[in-house]
């Protein structure tokens, strides 16, 4: 509990998200090209002896990939959240995804409001699990302190 010597139980609302925008990671390189069109079928076309195609006649490759909903839990155990927490640097994030791979990177960036109201942002990514799920773990472990709790004068 990182309430600031509140008392245990405190719901600290300034740490629920003000928007979120999920933006899927197609082209594997951390990085969203926002093309929404993953592996272009690109490639120098010598020597593919390995029996791979880039015609892009995989089923796969014809789906839309994409986040299907965002969720929050808290702790090791990921207790899943469904209005304001006391909780902070333990939280998880949970995308439920569509059409990706078990394995396969999904990054989500996360917009919030710090407590004197400005905006700030964090960039988060997992692997999708065999559930269609990509969990990032305590999203805000590295985060310095953003609670601040007033009791009065």
């Amino acid at each position: 509990n990182l309430n600031g010597g509140g008392s245990a139980g405190t719901p600290v609302g300034v740490m629920q998200p003000g928007a979120l925008e999920a933006l899927a990671d197609n082209a594997g390189d951390g990085k969203d090209n926002r093309s929404g069109d993953g592996d272009n079928g690109a490639g120098s076309g010598v020597g593919d002896d390995q029996g791979y195609s880039s015609s892009g006649d995989d089923e796969q490759d014809n789906k839309e990939k994409k986040i299907t909903s965002i969720s929050w839990s808290y702790g090791e155990e990921q207790t899943e959240l469904s209005d304001i927490s006391r909780h902070y640097v333990d939280l998880n994030l949970h995308m439920h995804t569509l059409n990706y791979d078990i394995g396969e990177n999904v990054s989500c960036d996360v917009f919030y409001f710090n407590p004197d109201g400005t905006e700030d942002s964090l960039s988060v990514s997992a692997d999708v699990n065999k559930n269609n799920e990509a969990i990032a773990m305590n999203i805000f472990s590295d985060i310095s302190s953003k609670i601040y709790l007033y009791y009065g004068d």
